[in-house]
Formats: structure tokens, C-alpha cells, sequence
């Protein structure tokens, strides 16, 4: 049987070496926001009757994980480059946000009316 001659290699269109590139430096991000989405929405739904101060303890733990990926993954967007104002990456950077903001909204309401 006669092998067909390959073609010429095509090029990679730009815009999809830029989502793969951004892939790379998402998903270390991705998989962890995955958990931490779950675990915050659980602490969230268990203290809305009652707190406890593992609970609060559970938080704050949540938070010093949350900040410090977030920071790591913040330097990493800065030393992409152009690559930083991609849209996965400022998907990924909002989602940290988002869940700090929960989990600061639960440390703001600590104080207020007995749920502990």
C-alpha cells in the first residue's frame, strides 16, 4: 500500500496558542477554585443556623489558602505578558475574589446576633 505524501504542517491560529498558554497557567488554579467553591458553599449553607467557632475557624483557614493562591496565581498573570488581560485568566482572578468576598462577608457577620 503507498503512503500519501503529508501536506504541509498548519499553523497554529494565534488566538488558540493564547487560550492553550492560558490553559497552562489556569488550571493549577482551576482545579483547587473547584474545591474551594464547594467547601465555602457547604461552610456557607451550615452557618446560616448556626455558627460554631469551627466554623469560623474553617474560614479563616479557607481564606489564608484562598489569599495566598491568589497571590501566587496573580504573579504568575503578571509575568505573562500580553497574556494576563486573557479571558480565562481574569475569570480565574474573579473567582478568587468572589470567594474571599463570601468568606469575608461571614467574618463581617461574626459579630452580629448570636448565631454562635
Amino acid at each position: 500500500m503507498e503512503e500519501l505524501p503529508l501536506g504541509p504542517k498548519r499553523r497554529s491560529y494565534p488566538g488558540h496558542v493564547a487560550a492553550r498558554h492560558a490553559k497552562a497557567i489556569a488550571g493549577p488554579s482551576q482545579s483547587m477554585l473547584s474545591k474551594w467553591h464547594g467547601d465555602v458553599a457547604l461552610l456557607l449553607g451550615r452557618v446560616t443556623h448556626r455558627r460554631t467557632p469551627a466554623d469560623l475557624e474553617q474560614a479563616s483557614t479557607l481564606r489564608r489558602q484562598i489569599s495566598a493562591a491568589q497571590t501566587d496565581f496573580r504573579q504568575s498573570r503578571r509575568q505573562s505578558g500580553e497574556l494576563a488581560e486573557h479571558s480565562l485568566l481574569r475569570d480565574i482572578d474573579r473567582s478568587y475574589a468572589f470567594l474571599l468576598e463570601q468568606l469575608q462577608a461571614l467574618d463581617g457577620d461574626s459579630g452580629k446576633g448570636g448565631h454562635m
